[in-house]
């Protein structure tokens, strides 16, 4: 380029750029080695305008200030914390609301987030410095799949001044409140059992009159409503919104306001009117309303509500014979079922589940809700459910009548909203399938304290919060449970939160990139023998050799101190080779390490799976068969005893009418285990087999295993999986006493395609074995050197031959070879004579290791002056064949089953 010809030249210091009247516009040219060109063109960005109707917000200030961080890795947030932590220490003079609306609003939200909460900007700083330094934050997590959830409390979550701060906080919450609550006045006025509003009660000062009403049904249902709205109304302000709805008994009427079944004043009306005609019922004097929380009190005269440990079955077979006037009222969890009704007939229940064993409690409740003693008040509820104006639902939503998915003549019609008032609540039904079938692996408690937020997480493994929480505070709470939702990938539209809080944008720190080089290395290749050089073991013992250590040093070479210079440069010599056997070897050696899998929660199972179990103690594997028909699949439990054989296994598996989806075997014998894999095959069946275990594997130091002998099950299916891949789903571990949580990890494992064979299911989640390089380094002290007795079983034997070599060249001073023929074993004077060359006694003993009394024998046969200080087992039998050809006979003698197994005793 003849840079002469023109105006154009290379600039080689800053230049101010003149504005001009028209956008500014830079060319880029960027020419890379490898021939990729880039070029673009840039233009100057138009000023920005502020939307409409911003300067007309409702000014307020933030009660909580969220910064918001994220990036494309842990390390990239973790940099962007240090980056911002360090702008911060600059004093740029912007206020926490100014960095708040900027992060949330001139930065792209990436799947690795971070949210810092404060109520001031020292705390904000605070909480980026913790971040940025320590790891320690807030909150903060990783965009996970699935669908959200709202869930929407029932009656009996109810605290005197629930809402209170978010009504001062946040007006969107305030103007909702507030509307809410004249739609539920005026549909109550006259009704002389309100002779309060509703916003007052809620309000009221605690321990006054006005504060007792709050436990009275009506104003417990009316008020509940109130604050869910204003909830509902306050999130949606922040830009966020549910993918499914479901709510328990009076919530059920928020979750079908939110999915916009009807508009606030017929929802309002609708609430109302059921709140009045169960106020008007026989009640309970003093009782709290309660329809989903437990309790405890005396004797009622309107009826009585329990809560009895127990299934749905176990607990209607306790019911049979109480008379009509009792019922399940609720279904919260798969071992947690309310009984509502006549009170003699709830005590009886309680009486029988306590016979039983089981756990049961008196709630504390003004009514028997969902119970027949509600029947009185149904009519007069139909009229007022009648004039209501319904829509279809705009979302996905779970009913707690059926459980199942809400269609179309559900909460669209009249009869439904009556019904809801006599039928059980089923929301361990709902809340199941909103996870198992809708995706749902987020939700979000809407109502004043965590009371379906914890069955939620005691029978599910899902993401659960609470918008609220007693004894917290509102603002900071609801926005902590936003923000947990958030960093799990729920959009929340941050700057909406700042809209009319005064805040402004600033500049910020740019985005911290975690650059990785992607050209090759540059190679350095070093001689080993190049002068003054050496690996770490050389420059380990040179620097003994110049501190003039001698007994390390002599302890390192594996002599005695006053051991003389020619007993020393062999031993030198020795060192030096095995220190290069050493460092050469570091870089072959692997092992087995555990690392977290993702597997989805909703995943399910389909098909007829075979199950195989012991015969003698089939029952006691009944957890892992219930666990996999809960994830769908049709289950065939095939009991297997030690006296089956192959033939006749594969004769009953010809005979199963379906082709399976899969096999699992919970057996524990290997001998069972390889005649279940040759069967199959022997029966065509394609079906790939799955074996589970129970703590047969470690994932790591701090774990013991309670069924070791599992491990040799792991070592057949090994085999079976190099074999035969095309037949082999894979090895998976459960703990000993594997909960809910874990068994129900155990589907998603089934149902993986990702090629994951080697798996270990625990309380913490799915874990993957991984083959790695073992880096760490081997260290002489630590090393084992052979003095006195060493006996070796098998020890005339090929194996043991060559470990009795190793171990006299090692410097063992006596060798005691132990097998079935000892000195008459072939070749047993030849060994003698070769290892007495290398300078080691040696003894032969004819025993069999596994006669614990011979053993005993030979132990106390061995002289004081040499006592024994090692054993190596190599005794063993050997039948080599593919999986398809070995018999039960041909398996090593260390994985049959017997009563006695082989033992080693020792003084």
């Amino acid at each position: 380029m003849d840079w002469s010809a023109g105006t154009v030249r290379l600039l080689t210091e800053p230049v101010a750029w003149p504005e001009a009247d028209r956008p500014r516009r830079a060319g880029v040219s960027s020419f890379g080695i490898s021939g990729t060109n880039a070029h673009t063109i840039i233009e100057q960005a138009p000023e920005a305008e502020q939307p409409a109707g911003v300067a007309e917000e409702r000014p307020w200030t933030a009660p909580v200030v969220p910064w918001v961080l994220s990036g494309r890795s842990e390390q990239a947030v973790r940099a962007q914390a240090a980056r911002l932590a360090a702008f911060l220490d600059g004093e740029p003079g912007a206020s926490a609301a100014d960095l708040g609306l900027s992060l949330a609003t001139t930065r792209a939200a990436f799947e690795h987030r971070a949210v810092v909460l404060g109520t001031d900007y020292d705390a904000l700083r605070a909480g980026v410095s913790t971040r940025a330094h320590d790891g320690a934050l807030m909150i903060s997590g990783v965009v996970t799949e699935g669908r959200t959830g709202w869930m929407f409390t029932g009656q009996g979550s109810q605290r005197i001044g629930m809402g209170r701060e978010l009504y001062g906080a946040y007006p969107a919450f305030a103007e909702a409140l507030d509307e809410v609550c004249e739609h539920l006045q005026a549909a109550l006025d006259g009704a002389t059992e309100f002779p309060v509003p509703v916003r007052e009660v809620l309000f009221a000062a605690a321990g006054s009159a006005e504060a007792e009403l709050l436990d009275h049904t009506g104003y417990a249902q009316t008020a509940l409503f109130a604050v869910q709205v204003a909830l509902v109304e306050l999130l949606r302000s922040w830009g966020t919104a549910p993918d499914v709805v479901l709510g328990h008994s009076v919530g059920e009427f928020v979750a079908a306001y939110t999915a916009g079944v009807f508009g606030v004043a017929d929802a309002a009306r609708l609430v109302a009117g059921r709140a009045r005609l169960m106020q008007a019922l026989p009640s309970n004097a003093g009782g709290s309303g309660s329809d989903s929380a437990d309790g405890g009190g005396g004797r009622r005269a309107g009826g009585a509500m329990a809560a009895i440990e127990g299934s749905e079955d176990e607990v209607a077979e306790i019911l049979t014979g109480l008379g009509a006037h009792i019922a399940i009222a609720a279904v919260n969890g798969p071992r947690s079922v309310v009984v509502s009704g006549d009170e003699v007939a709830v005590e009886r229940a309680m009486a029988t589940a306590r016979e039983q064993d089981r756990r049961a409690s008196r709630l504390r409740v003004s009514h028997a809700f969902h119970s027949p003693l509600m029947e009185p008040m149904l009519a007069e509820f139909a009229e007022i459910a009648a004039s209501i104006t319904y829509r279809q639902p705009n979302l996905p939503a779970l009913s707690t009548v059926t459980g199942g998915l809400v269609g179309e003549e559900d909460w669209a019609t009249p009869d439904y909203w009556v019904r809801q008032v006599r039928r059980p609540v089923r929301f361990h039904d709902a809340i199941e399938n909103a996870t198992r079938t809708q995706g749902v692996t987020r939700l979000l408690e809407v109502g004043p304290d965590p009371v379906l937020t914890t069955l939620a997480q005691s029978a599910l493994d899902v993401a659960a919060v609470s918008a609220l929480r007693e004894g917290c505070d509102e603002a900071v709470t609801v926005l902590t449970a936003v923000a947990e939702l958030f960093v799990r990938g729920v959009e929340v539209d941050w700057g909406a939160y700042f809209a009319g809080a005064g805040g402004r944008r600033v500049d910020l720190p740019t985005y911290a990139f975690q650059r990785q080089r992607f050209w090759l290395p540059d190679l350095a290749v070093s001689r080993r023998d190049a002068p003054g050089t050496a690996d770490g073991g050389e420059a380990a013992f040179w620097d003994l050799v110049e501190r003039g250590d001698a007994d390390a040093l002599a302890g390192r070479l594996g002599v005695g101190p006053a051991a003389p210079l020619d007993a020393v440069l062999p031993m030198l010599s020795d060192w030096r080779k095995r220190q290069r056997e050493q460092s050469e070897l570091a870089g072959r050696q692997y092992r087995i390490t555990w690392k977290p899998v993702p597997r989805r929660a909703t995943a399910r199972l389909s098909g007829t799976w075979l199950v195989a179990v012991p015969s003698e103690t089939g029952a006691a594997y009944d957890d892992v068969v219930q666990a996999l028909r809960a994830s769908g699949a049709e289950v065939i439990v095939v009991p297997v005893a030690d006296a089956d054989t192959r033939e006749s296994l594969a004769t009953r598996f010809r005979a199963e009418d379906a082709e399976p989806t899969g096999v699992v075997s919970l057996l524990t014998s290997t001998v069972t285990t390889l005649l279940l894999v040759q069967a199959l095959a022997d029966s065509g069946t394609g079906a790939r087999v799955w074996c589970v275990t129970r703590s047969a594997v470690s994932l790591g130091s701090g774990e013991r295993l309670a069924n070791p002998e599992g491990a040799q099950l792991w070592g057949l299916g090994r085999t079976v999986a190099l074999e035969q891949p095309d037949r082999w789903g894979g090895l998976i571990d459960l703990p000993d006493d594997a909960d809910e949580r874990s068994l129900a990890r155990l589907a998603p494992v089934l149902a993986a395609t990702d090629g994951e064979d080697q798996v270990a299911v625990r309380p913490s989640g799915v874990f993957g074995a991984r083959l790695v390089r073992d880096t760490a380094a081997s260290d002489d002290t630590d090393s084992w050197w052979p003095r006195g007795t060493v006996l070796v079983t098998g020890g005339t034997g090929a194996l043991g031959g060559h470990v009795a070599r190793w171990l006299a060249s090692s410097g063992a001073e006596r060798l005691l070879l132990v097998s079935r023929r000892g000195a008459e074993a072939p070749g047993a004077d030849e060994l003698r004579c070769e290892l007495a060359d290398l300078g080691a006694e040696v003894a032969f003993a004819a025993c069999d290791v596994g006669d614990r009394a011979a053993v005993r024998e030979v132990l106390d046969a061995i002289p004081e002056e040499a006592p024994l200080t090692g054993v190596v087992h190599t005794a063993g039998v050997l039948d080599d064949g593919p999986a398809t050809e070995l018999t039960p006979d041909g398996l090593p003698a260390s994985s049959r089953r017997r009563r006695t197994p082989p033992a080693i005793c020792t003084s």
